[in-house]
């Protein structure tokens, strides 16, 4: 009877903060700030913070250095056809940092860190309703 049953594309569940680095470059977790989503065998986190949940941020490797990632965010756009093109915004950066990805979005004035250890939960990820 399962045999026909398609499964959903689940996601790992992370979780954002902010947090306090002491001197000694230990990073402990102040408030959670929102939540990053991550299909397995993806290597792309999307970002939702709670400030401004419709609003999808994504977080991906660059290219030459596995350690760093850029912090984009999409712009769609029609052309006079009817098609709709994608543009990427580069809007911040990231840096592993020790277990987590310390992220720095241009306009915000403290750094967020995302959490390398999944939840022991995985969701369907939530639509930017």
């Amino acid at each position: 009877m399962n045999e026909n049953v398609i499964p959903l594309k689940k996601t790992d569940l992370f979780s954002v903060y902010t947090a306090a680095v002491s001197p000694t470059g230990e990073i402990r977790e102040k408030e959670m700030v929102g939540s990053a989503f991550m299909r397995k065998g993806d290597k792309k986190f999307r970002l939702k913070l709670w400030l401004m949940w419709g609003i999808s941020y994504f977080l991906v490797p660059e290219d030459n250095d596995s350690n760093k990632y850029v912090v984009l965010i999409p712009e769609e756009y029609p052309l006079p056809n009817g098609e709709i093109r994608t543009r990427w915004n580069r809007i911040g950066y990231g840096e592993v940092a020790g277990n987590f990805i310390k992220i720095r979005i241009h306009l915000f004035s403290e750094d967020l860190f995302l959490c390398l250890f999944p939840s022991n939960n995985r969701t369907d990820e939530p639509s930017a309703a």
